[in-house]
């Protein structure tokens, strides 16, 4: 067994972090209750009902079409890699809620232009991304915990995602976020566990082979997701040692490709015949191996693989740029995110003229702000850290703050440069903003002194306790808007708070 590196000064760390240290009964019975009450919010707020609205929002036009494709064995191709859409279609393989409709007209189309017969249900389709959602919560409950060593500031830590009104309206839907996020939690716990193990050891390979896997599995769901395979350099920087970062590197890489292969492969297998005119852009080669049902063949793989992923890059090329003078323009600049702006009309219903029914990506604005904040108090951290004379409570929370504070950054950059391209929309900011309730978790734990008052436990105690108490209520402020309760004019009018929120009635 090899030791890291030792962690050298500072290594005392607040155990309780801002409360005292209760004994160990109190603190496992403490844990499995704040579990548990993390885990019953979570409930109610992503998974109960799910299935309302009983109709379409958003990309399910696209994403429900594309599961549907996978039950019945048609070919397709899409802008998205496939593990999104599997479990899509997995749920709805598992529920079975359409038995009695004919669902042949969603394999004909790769978007559907018009409303899903009477009786359709989306309790299939929307299952898997409103369990993961709710999932989310306990885990990052436990990446918090792994932070801070208690209980009840892990759950402090906790309430953001669970009450934030964009992420709860977005994972609720057949999309691909809300699984995205549940993958992305799962390789920063990995990560957690390996960047607090002491000891180079084949445990420390299987983590590191861990976090490569569910890295791949959150890049297979979108792209995007790639950004977190950063967190590796971090990892590098804790071990020090060459030979080591290249072992882990190495079990890291294999283990990513992992599934990538497994799923495009079973994308290729699931794909045995088209059910429209589109061929989506394949060589002549390509379409006559899917017609002839060989797509899942092995030594087609290479070619399909290759020709599957450029239409990924067509297709994105295709994607119009922002058109700022369009009064219907639903997209935003990067910029804009970080204080919610533009929220997007989902859906919307009236059955008096009177009163609306919105479903609108909107911010929790007390969410989004504290983000934003812990973005420029980080961002003042380790330059303090760089230029000055601060020291972090532990090395582990000094790398820590470096790595999500560089997720955010690099993932915020290059949408900025892809912007250039293609309009890009609102809920692209649901990533960088879970980085950011890591980066809120950290500044709270590590801040000590506020201009020229110092700023002790129980200070940080109240903050949290304050925040908590104002995002819960800021959540019910705007939940019409994320369940779709009725609204009059003046009522919506009364939570938009910034112009840039664009929140007006239709």
């Amino acid at each position: 067994m090899n030791r890291i590196m030792p962690t050298g000064c500072g290594q005392q760390v607040e155990q309780g972090a801002l409360a005292g240290t209760p004994t160990s009964p109190l603190r496992r019975w403490l844990f499995f209750v704040c579990l548990a009450a993390v885990t019953t919010a979570s409930f109610f707020t992503y998974l109960y009902k799910y299935h309302e609205p009983a109709a379409l929002f958003w990309d399910e036009n696209y994403h429900i079409t594309s599961a549907e494709k996978y039950l019945q064995r048609v070919f397709f191709l899409e802008t998205h890699p496939p593990m999104g859409k599997f479990l899509l279609a997995l749920g709805e393989w598992l529920l079975r809620p359409n038995q009695g409709i004919d669902k042949r007209f969603l394999t004909r189309v790769d978007f559907l232009e018009h409303d899903v017969p009477e009786g359709f249900s989306f309790v299939g389709y929307r299952l898997v991304p409103a369990v993961l959602a709710f999932l989310n919560a306990p885990l990052l409950f436990l990446a918090f915990h792994k932070l801070s060593r208690h209980a009840l500031l892990a759950a402090g830590f906790t309430v953001p995602y669970v009450f934030d009104n964009a992420l709860v309206v977005h994972s609720r839907g057949a999309m691909l976020d809300g699984i995205q996020i549940f993958f992305v939690l799962l390789a920063i716990l990995c990560f957690l566990a390996a960047l607090f193990r002491h000891r180079f050891d084949r445990r420390y390979l299987a983590l590191a082979a861990a976090f490569g896997f569910f890295v791949g599995m959150a890049a297979m769901t979108k792209p995007n997701g790639l950004v977190v395979i950063l967190l590796g350099f971090i990892l590098a920087m804790k071990l020090r040692h060459w030979r080591k970062t290249v072992q882990a590197a190495s079990a890291c890489c294999a283990a990513f490709v992992v599934p990538v292969v497994l799923g495009w492969y079973l994308h290729f297998c699931l794909g045995t015949h088209f059910a429209s005119s589109n061929r989506y852009h394949l060589s002549p080669r390509s379409v006559m191996i899917v017609e002839s049902g060989q797509a899942g063949r092995l030594a087609h793989f290479p070619r399909l693989f290759w020709e599957a992923n450029r239409y990924i890059w067509l297709d994105n090329k295709g994607v119009p740029e922002l058109d700022e003078c369009d009064e219907e323009e639903n997209g935003s600049w990067w910029y804009l995110w970080p204080v919610g702006g533009r929220s997007i009309n989902y859906r919307w219903f009236t059955p008096d003229g009177v009163h609306f029914q919105y479903l609108y990506l909107q911010c929790n604005p007390a969410v989004w702000f504290l983000v934003l904040a812990s973005v420029v108090l980080a961002t003042g951290f380790v330059l303090a850290r760089i230029f000055g004379e601060h020291r972090f409570s532990s090395p582990e929370r000094g790398l820590l703050m470096v790595g999500f504070l560089m997720l955010y950054v690099c993932y915020m950059a290059a949408m900025a440069w892809i912007e250039q391209e293609q309009v890009l929309y609102l809920y692209h900011y649901l990533l960088p903003l879970v980085f950011g309730f890591f980066l809120f978790a950290l500044c709270t734990l590590e801040v000590r002194r506020f201009f020229h008052w110092p700023v002790g436990r129980k200070a940080r105690a109240g903050f949290l306790l304050v925040s908590v108490i104002l995002i819960i209520a800021t959540f019910f402020w705007y939940a019409p808007l994320t369940y779709y309760r009725p609204l009059a004019a003046g009522q919506l009018r009364a939570r938009a708070l910034l112009d840039v929120w664009h929140l007006h009635q239709p």
